[in-house]
C-alpha cells in the first residue's frame, strides 16, 4: 500500500444486509462483502487518540459508519473472522487487463 502503513479487517464487523444473511448465510455474506460487486461505501481511517473527536463531530446516531478494522504493520491486507486469519481465493476485477 502507498502509504507504508496494511490493512487489518474483521469480518465480523463489516456491515451486512439481514436480508443477504438470511438468504445465504453468515460466511457466504461476509465472502460476498469482501469480494464482490459494485455496492460501494467510504473508507477512511482516524487514529485513536482521535476517536473522542469523530464521534463528537459525527456522531454515529446521525452517521451510519463503523470500525471494521486497523491500520497495521502486519504485511498487507489482513482478513480476520472470529479472530483467525482468511484467505480469499477472489482478488476482484482487474481494469487493466
Amino acid at each position: 500500500i502507498a502509504s507504508g502503513c496494511d490493512l487489518g479487517i474483521d469480518a465480523g464487523l463489516l456491515p451486512l444486509s439481514p436480508a443477504l444473511v438470511a438468504e445465504v448465510g453468515l460466511e457466504r455474506a461476509q465472502h460476498y462483502a469482501l469480494t464482490g460487486g459494485d455496492d460501494y461505501e467510504l473508507c477512511f481511517t482516524v487514529p485513536q487518540t482521535r476517536l473522542t473527536q469523530l464521534a463528537q463531530a459525527l456522531p454515529t446516531s446521525k452517521y451510519a459508519y463503523r470500525r471494521i478494522g486497523q491500520l497495521t504493520q502486519a504485511g498487507g491486507v489482513v482478513i480476520e473472522r472470529d479472530g483467525r486469519q482468511i484467505e480469499l481465493s477472489v482478488t476482484g476485477f482487474d481494469h487493466f487487463r
